[in-house]
């Protein structure tokens, strides 16, 4: 159980780390 709630999380972060990188890369290429 542990390991698939590591699992799941490392996920999650994964795809917010992802979105939040997309984000900042389109806003770092609107600044300029």
């Amino acid at each position: 159980m542990t390991a698939l709630v590591t699992r799941k999380d490392l996920c999650e972060v994964r795809i917010r780390t992802g979105q939040t990188e997309v984000a900042v890369f389109v806003d770092y290429e609107s600044r300029k």
